[in-house]
Formats: structure tokens, C-alpha cells, sequence
């Protein structure tokens, strides 16, 4: 692309192009035929913030951090994209050690993870939820994950959306 004033040449990057359609159904055909490409699209959203993707991420993270004594929570928050782990990562963290043998690095981090969910439930009530959530944004650099992911940058906007609108209630 070139730019206008410079008349530089520099690749394309997101924001510049757009594509119109007359329907959420042709939104959603282009926008799978992106994906398919492995090309990052953004569409208009029709329905309600709290049916997004990221709605399922923060709601993890609530159960998680109002339940730290349960593990059930903690492991859907860890497969969630906030911590990023796989099924596999998740499956060793769990699992019980040899006798004998020292916890290994994923189990330390499955040991980090509870303590720090245990730590927010007791924060909170304190602290508030915004400062609550965005130490567990902080110390798993999930903005910065999401970014790095195909379809990020909207997860991303949607989190924050979803996080200003419980702190609003």
C-alpha cells in the first residue's frame, strides 16, 4: 500500500481494508471464508456482549475466584484463553507425582494458579473486582496472548467491554 503523504510503499495491516455487506448472513460467510485463509476479521456484532466468546472466559474466572477451594473451576479457568493452557498442560499439572519425586514445572504453575485464585476471592471484597481481574490480566499476560492470537485483538476488546460493564453494576 502506498502511503498518501509519504508516498512510501509499506505492507497492509489491519484497519485497512473493509468489506460491506447488505446481511449478517453474508457477514458471516466472508467472515468464515477469511478464517479459512487464516485472515483476522473483525464483524459488526448483532446480538448481546454477555453471548460473546469472552462472556465464557469471564465467567470462568468468576467461578474460579468466588469457589477457590473447588478445582473444577480452577480448571476451566486454566483451558480458558485468560491462562492459556491445553487440555494436555492441564492433564499434567493435575496429575498426582511418583512417590518421592519433586512436583515438576507445570505442577508448580497448577500450585501457583490455585494460590492466586485463593488470593483474589480474598481480595476482592477489598480490593474490588476491577483490581481483582487485572491482577490475573497482569500475571498471565493475557492481553498480550490475545493480541498475539488470530482472532485477539476482538477478544480482547470484548473482555475489556465485559470488565467495564461489571464494574458499571
Amino acid at each position: 500500500l502506498q502511503d498518501k503523504w509519504s508516498e512510501a510503499w509499506r505492507a497492509l495491516a489491519p484497519g485497512d481494508l473493509a468489506v460491506l455487506v447488505n446481511t449478517h448472513k453474508e457477514a458471516a460467510a466472508v467472515h468464515r471464508a477469511l478464517a479459512a485463509l487464516g485472515i483476522p476479521a473483525v464483524a459488526a456484532a448483532r446480538g448481546s456482549i454477555f453471548e460473546c466468546e469472552a462472556a465464557t472466559w469471564l465467567l470462568a474466572w468468576l467461578d474460579a475466584v468466588g469457589n477457590p477451594s473447588q478445582e473444577r473451576p480452577a480448571r476451566l479457568l486454566a483451558v480458558s484463553p485468560l491462562i492459556g493452557w491445553t487440555a494436555d498442560q492441564l492433564s499434567q499439572a493435575v496429575r498426582e507425582p511418583a512417590s518421592g519425586a519433586k512436583l515438576d514445572d507445570t505442577q508448580l504453575a497448577w500450585g501457583a494458579l490455585r494460590k492466586h485464585v485463593a488470593t483474589l476471592g480474598n481480595a476482592w471484597p477489598t480490593q474490588g473486582f476491577v483490581r481483582a481481574i487485572d491482577q490475573t490480566l497482569a500475571k498471565y499476560d493475557v492481553v498480550s496472548r490475545l493480541l498475539g492470537s488470530l482472532w485477539g485483538e476482538r477478544g480482547a476488546t470484548d473482555l475489556r467491554h465485559l470488565i467495564e460493564l461489571c464494574h458499571a453494576e
